[in-house]
Formats: structure tokens, C-alpha cells, sequence
């Protein structure tokens, strides 16, 4: 996809170099976007081969609010119960939100609502969180017969981490789609911090000279179930020929 390759040829060619406690020694970029029309293709990597199954299980695990002790009120738990108390340190609310929830119901009974956005960010429980969330919120638009998504990221490694979470968003947005019974529309996704990690610049640099290939089609199984009952053993992948894998090592998504 030329929107991704745009993304990282521009972090590259631009970015600077920084030390960070969390990630290391990385060049870093301020500011990026990426657009995809879903009517083009799924959008998969096809510059390297990109493990869908974990965009599929991160996505399952938010849409059933999947946490535990270790992880604390993550993101899929603000998607499911925002800022229901946790523990009995906290200060949420006793109430449930579930932000999901309002979205579904709510493109079923008044589509062009302009509030249809679902926040992970959670300040009051923030110090909680195992890991604090990098993928801030989504917001979906309709337009005609048309639902789009647009998601917004605090921190973006674009290597690894980026592929997946727009396979990710994509899955997303045709679960929505097609919940609403409506087409699936464009994918946009902003990118505050961009960066890419002092020890995969050589592997990033081979990345740019492959050329991009078709992208592949994803069902996602819904049939006549819920979206709020979802499972990634019921999607499946079509048609999917990237270029082999990069060997990059593992990094936190």
C-alpha cells in the first residue's frame, strides 16, 4: 500500500534520532497520516508479510473487553465498562458504559450521528494500566451508504506495529459496515510520534525497494450473529501474496 510506504519512506528520509526509556535509541518523525479506499482491497502489507492472526486477536480481545490483574483496565476494557471501578482504590463510576455498545445500536437507529467515537484513554485510570494506551480513539462517519473509520495514535512503530493495527482498524470497519448494512468506506489513521527503531533501519530500507502487490479480500464471518459476539475463527484471509518476512525482532505493539 503506497499510503503505508509513504509513512515510513517519509520517517526515514526525515526523521531524527532520539533515545526513549521505553522503546530505545529510534528515529522519530512528528506527524503522519495514512488514507485507504476498502473499495481497493483489504489493507494488508504486502511489502512484507504482516500476521493477521494478531491483528485478529488484539481486535477479538477489545471487543470482549479482555483484561486481568496483570493488565489492569486496558483498552478493551475502557471499549466495554469505561471508567466502571476496578478496584476498590479507584475512583471510577459504579455505572457501566459500554462505548462499543452505543456505537452498534447506534448506527442501527440514527447512522449520521457525529458521535459515534469509542476513547481508550482513560486519565483517571491511566496509572492503572499496565500499558498505557498508544491507540487513543476511533470515530466512525456515514456518508450516504457509506461507513468510514478514523482512528488516532499517540505513539505509531511502523515496522511492526502499524501494519497490524491497520489490519486491525480494517477489520473493524467492515465489522461496523456490515452491522449497519452499509458499504465499507475509507480507513484514516494520524500518527503523532512515528518511529521506527535504530535495529530495524536496514530491514526498513529493503522494505521500500519491494514492490507493493495486489491486496487480498477479508470475510469477516459475520453472518447474522453480533458484532459484540465476534470471533476471529470466523474470518478468513483470501488471496493474501506478500513478499517474504523481514526479520525483524519482536517489539511491542
Amino acid at each position: 500500500m503506497k499510503s503505508y510506504l509513504d509513512v515510513l519512506d517519509n520517517t526515514l528520509s526525515n526523521g531524527c534520532w532520539k533515545e526513549s526509556t521505553e522503546t530505545g535509541k529510534v528515529l522519530s518523525f512528528f506527524g503522519e497520516t495514512f488514507r485507504h479506499e476498502m473499495i481497493n482491497g483489504f489493507p494488508l502489507v504486502t511489502t512484507n508479510e504482516t500476521p493477521i492472526d494478531l491483528a485478529w486477536a488484539g481486535l477479538e480481545g477489545l471487543i470482549h473487553g479482555v483484561t486481568s490483574s496483570k493488565l489492569g483496565p486496558i483498552d478493551g476494557y475502557q471499549w466495554r465498562r469505561f471508567n466502571q471501578v476496578y478496584d476498590e482504590d479507584d475512583d471510577g463510576c459504579l455505572s457501566r458504559y459500554d462505548q462499543l455498545k452505543r456505537i452498534v445500536e447506534t448506527l442501527q437507529t440514527n447512522p449520521t450521528d457525529d458521535t459515534l467515537i469509542c476513547t481508550s484513554w482513560n486519565p483517571v485510570q491511566l496509572e492503572k494500566m499496565s500499558l498505557k494506551p498508544y491507540r487513543i480513539l476511533w470515530n466512525v462517519i456515514v456518508s450516504g451508504d457509506t461507513l468510514n473509520l478514523a482512528w488516532y495514535q499517540r505513539s505509531a512503530e511502523i515496522i511492526r506495529g502499524i501494519p497490524i493495527n491497520i489490519a486491525l482498524y480494517g477489520t473493524l470497519l467492515l465489522l461496523l459496515a456490515e452491522t449497519a448494512g452499509l458499504k465499507p468506506g475509507t480507513l484514516h489513521g494520524t500518527f503523532a510520534d512515528c518511529y521506527i527503531r535504530d535495529a530495524h533501519i536496514a530491514e526498513a530500507e529493503k522494505q521500500l525497494s519491494r514492490k507493493p502487490r495486489e491486496l487480498p479480500i477479508v470475510t469477516v464471518g459475520m453472518g447474522s450473529g453480533s458484532i459484540l459476539q465476534w470471533s476471529r475463527k470466523n474470518a478468513t484471509l483470501h488471496n493474501y501474496n506478500p513478499h517474504p518476512r523481514l526479520d525483524f525482532s519482536p517489539i511491542l505493539l
